[in-house]
């Protein structure tokens, strides 16, 4: 099975601090095996699906192989044997820059029409017209202590969420951005299509990766 692999620099897996063997040329990274079971929390081989990356994204993205028995899980796969195949080397500083800003300028968005639902145009419109993340993360602030002044906990949390994302897009840290975009999808859908809108949302993600780097629906 052919899936993704993301790993801190160094080609480090980011919980077990496993080191992983980088490919030489052309040929794979030597084969990683492990006796464990095939269940969340064991010692076994995690690897990724293109839907799961928005939840796991690191600094490396690389392909890899998955070789025997394999499990597949909500958001992640596991495995006995894998190794890695080749770097996706389209993912670096500067796409992780891209990736972390579009994601917190749709959070910028979302928490935009929060506020304007909850009769805030004035905090909506300064939100959206923020011409940088530094700008959404200042107008996001305001926005939220207004909101809190006047009792709207909903508008301000979504447009703490607005500051939040504009702070870690600047880092860039992607994978906290998603997670906060996720929430703030759902916090703009209301109660009753929260979790539709968080998986939406997340999908929406998954497509950033894929169309800007190229990458298959493994």
């Amino acid at each position: 099975m052919i899936a993704y692999k993301v790993l801190r620099d160094g080609a480090i897996e980011p919980f077990s601090e496993r080191r992983w063997p980088a490919p030489e040329g052309a040929s794979p990274g030597e084969w990683l095996a492990v006796t464990g079971q095939l269940r969340p929390g064991d010692d076994a081989l995690p690897a990724f699906r293109l839907r799961d990356l928005p939840y796991w994204i690191n600094h490396e993205l690389w392909v890899a192989e998955l070789g025997d028995e394999v499990a597949e899980f909500d958001r992640l796969v596991l495995a006995r044997r894998a190794r890695l195949l080749r770097r996706v080397d389209a993912w670096d500083r500067r796409t992780a820059l891209a990736f972390s800003e579009a994601c917190a300028q749709r959070v910028r968005d979302y928490a935009a029409g929060v506020l304007r639902g909850a009769g805030l145009s004035d905090e909506a419109n300064a939100l959206e017209r923020a011409p940088s993340l530094e700008a959404q993360r200042d107008a996001g602030i305001a926005a939220s202590e207004a909101a809190t002044a006047a009792g709207l906990a909903d508008a301000a949390t979504a447009a703490g969420y607005a500051a939040d994302a504009a702070v870690f897009g600047l880092e860039p840290q992607p994978a906290t951005v998603t997670f906060i975009g996720a929430h703030a999808a759902a916090i703009a859908a209301g109660e009753a299509r929260a979790v539709e809108a968080s998986h939406a949302e997340r999908a929406w993600q998954a497509g950033w990766l894929k169309e800007r780097l190229g990458l298959e629906d493994a």
